[in-house]
């Protein structure tokens, strides 16, 4: 919690209830990590760890801050991360 305080008093996050935006975030990975979602929303599971972070990222930063940032990084994590996944499957 002391992380998302420190943001928003920084003017970095928007005001946003951190218990909300945890809970938020753990019900939605839960449903893209179901077998059944990729087939169901016809989406990559990429696709949707990708796009979830474009949506977290606009719910919680302030907008002055988001035009400074590389998507490249998460891009590469994700990529790594479906790597990781597809060999323990």
């Amino acid at each position: 919690m002391f992380f998302f305080e420190m943001g928003m008093t920084q003017g970095i996050f928007n005001r946003i209830s951190p218990v909300l935006y945890m809970i938020q975030d753990e019900a939605v990975i839960r449903r893209i990590a179901e077998s059944s979602f990729s087939i169901t929303h016809d989406m990559t599971i990429r696709q949707a760890l990708f796009d979830f972070y474009i949506m977290k990222k606009h719910q919680l930063l302030h907008p002055s801050c988001m035009e400074s940032l590389d998507d490249q990084p998460v891009k590469a994590y994700i990529n790594k991360l479906i790597q990781q996944l597809s060999r323990t499957m």
